[in-house]
């Protein structure tokens, strides 16, 4: 329906971001909420739930993250941890390995974390 709503808009107004158009309301706004019906569907309808772990562990302390990514630097520690075998591979391909174990290293903070049950609430 949304999707639909944003076809419509079409004739009248571009849909481009940095104007946050209506369109572009319409369109990110049905996306959202598809996605959100098919995970709702997927892990409290059908209980698929093993998949979801990484995203829960993130969810249970996303404030903690959030706040610890002004204390430490993820992407520096990455370079220490990484940087060899990062200098190893061509260079896109390093920033990849640098950007994805700066996500992994967030991610263990948080699931030690998550282990013994800390959990920062407001």
């Amino acid at each position: 329906m949304g999707v639909g709503a944003w076809l419509a808009s079409l004739t009248g107004c571009k849909c481009i971001k940095c104007l946050w158009t209506p369109g572009y309301i319409l369109l990110t706004g049905s996306i959202s909420f598809a996605l959100m019906g098919v995970f709702y569907w997927m892990i409290d309808v059908r209980g698929w739930k093993k998949w979801a772990f990484f995203f829960q562990v993130i969810g249970m302390n996303a404030l903690t993250i959030y706040l610890l990514q002004w204390a430490w630097n993820f992407y520096a520690l990455s370079g220490k941890v990484f940087g060899g075998t990062a200098k190893l591979l061509p260079d896109a391909w390093g920033a990849v390995l640098l950007a994805a174990g700066a996500v992994l290293l967030r991610w263990l903070v948080l699931f030690f974390l998550y282990r013994h049950k800390i959990f920062l609430r407001v």
